[in-house]
C-alpha cells in the first residue's frame, strides 16, 4: 500500500514524500519507490534568523525483537560512510544486532553500512543462510529469504 504524508504549510514549507512498499509473494522480499517533493520545502522569503537547508528523510521501521542476527551483501566488516566507505571491503558479513553497536562517548548516529546489495534478519536460533545468499546473487536473494523464512 502507497503511504503519502506532506507538511502542513507552516512558514517552515513542507516536502510531499511518497512511499509505495510492494511485497513479493512468499519470499518476503520488499521493494520501495520513493517519490520527494521538495519543490515548497523552502517558504519564500525565509522568515528572519533562517538560513536555507534541505530536509532529512528517513524511515525507521520496527521489527521483531525475534531478529537478532543478520547477514547482508555490502561494505564492512566494520561501520562505514560515504566519507571512508572505501576502507571497507564488499563482502558477505554476519553479525548479531548488539556487535553492531558502537558505544561512543557522546550518543550519536552509528553503525551505519554502505552499498548494501541486500539484508537478511533472522531469530538467532535459525540455520545458516542457503548458498544462494552467502555467493550474494541479487537475482537469486529471493528465493534464499524464502528457503530461510
Amino acid at each position: 500500500e502507497g503511504a503519502e504524508q506532506a507538511g502542513s504549510g507552516s512558514s517552515e514549507g513542507e516536502v510531499k514524500v511518497e512511499v509505495v512498499y510492494t511485497v513479493h509473494g512468499a519470499s518476503g522480499l520488499v521493494e520501495s519507490a520513493w517519490s520527494v517533493d521538495a519543490q515548497r520545502a523552502l517558504p519564500a522569503p525565509l522568515p528572519a534568523g533562517l538560513t536555507h537547508s534541505l530536509p532529512r528523510v528517513g524511515i525507521s521501521a520496527p521489527l521483531n525483537g525475534a531478529l537478532s542476527d543478520l547477514s547482508y551483501y555490502g561494505r564492512g566488516p566494520h561501520e562505514n560512510y560515504v566519507d571512508r566507505k572505501y576502507g571497507a571491503h564488499m563482502g558477505l558479513f554476519n553479525a548479531s544486532v548488539p556487535e553492531l553497536r558502537c558505544p561512543y562517548v557522546f550518543p550519536q548516529e552509528h553503525g551505519g553500512r554502505e552499498d548494501v546489495q541486500w539484508l537478511l534478519l533472522r531469530a538467532s536460533a535459525h540455520p545458516s543462510m542457503p548458498s544462494a545468499a552467502k555467493e550474494g546473487k541479487s537475482k537469486e536473494m529471493a528465493a534464499a529469504a524464502a528457503a530461510a523464512a
